[in-house]
């Protein structure tokens, strides 16, 4: 069966029994990283549809990191332990796309965990362009661009401000830009606004929910020829 799957996982004996444990259930040979690996990156570069993982790594549980950054993606968990304490138990499966199982545990008990975090996955729109953007942790985020509501340069970088976070983005505004799909328009020549989110329009500025974002004199032309109901 084709479901391209991500194995991290450090111990060698459990990584042997897990991959043998996937091929007698007919899947492909898995992708392996370990828990030391980029796996924001992985996940990009790779596009697996399921990430199998150990919770623990140097008796740390860093594989509960995973459960966010495979949300943000998308992308079922399963997450492995032979940990049976109730408060990871509830850390684990506090969401729908993520379950848990005790090792050891038999192959029929692994595809029957399959089948449910698979079931719970929506199908990606090809509205959901994103970037992979890092958070004041340092953490990769998967921002939709559904989710931005302007863009603003700072030199060589860029300030990505959205309804509830704000990131920052290594890269100049005029690459970007070139990224960019027809949600966005450039109105200045430090700002580019996602137009689905404006909500007025003066000559010099624009209302994005609290913020004031102003045009620049040589987009006002252009700005107000594609979207006249705006102008007063």
């Amino acid at each position: 069966m084709k479901l391209k799957i991500l194995v991290v996982e450090d111990d060698p004996i459990d990584l042997i029994s897990i991959k043998a444990k996937i091929r007698e259930l007919g899947y492909e040979e898995p992708l392996v990283a370990d828990q030391k690996a980029d796996i924001p990156a992985i996940l990009k570069n790779e596009n697996p549809q399921l990430v199998i993982s150990d919770i623990y790594y140097d008796k740390k549980p860093l594989g509960l990191a995973l459960i966010d950054i495979c949300k943000s993606s998308n992308i079922p968990l399963i997450l492995m332990t032979a940990d049976t304490r109730f408060d990871t138990f509830t850390l684990a499966n506090q969401h729908d796309k993520v379950t848990y199982l005790v090792k050891p545990f038999h192959h029929f008990t692994l595809q029957t965990c399959i089948d449910m975090v698979l079931a719970n996955v929506k199908p990606v729109t090809s509205d959901d362009k994103y970037f992979f953007v890092k958070d004041y942790t340092n953490n990769q985020v998967k921002l939709s661009y559904n989710e931005i509501l302007f863009l603003e340069s700072d030199g060589n970088s860029c300030h990505i401000h959205c309804t509830k976070n704000h990131y920052m983005l290594r890269m100049s505004l005029a690459k970007i830009n070139a990224e960019l799909d027809e949600r966005f328009m450039q109105i200045h020549k430090s700002f580019i606004v996602n137009k689905n989110n404006i909500s007025k329009a003066s000559n010099t500025h624009l209302l994005i929910e609290k913020h004031e974002v102003p045009i620049g004199r040589k987009y006002r032309k252009d700005f107000f020829n594609i979207l006249p109901s705006l102008k007063k």
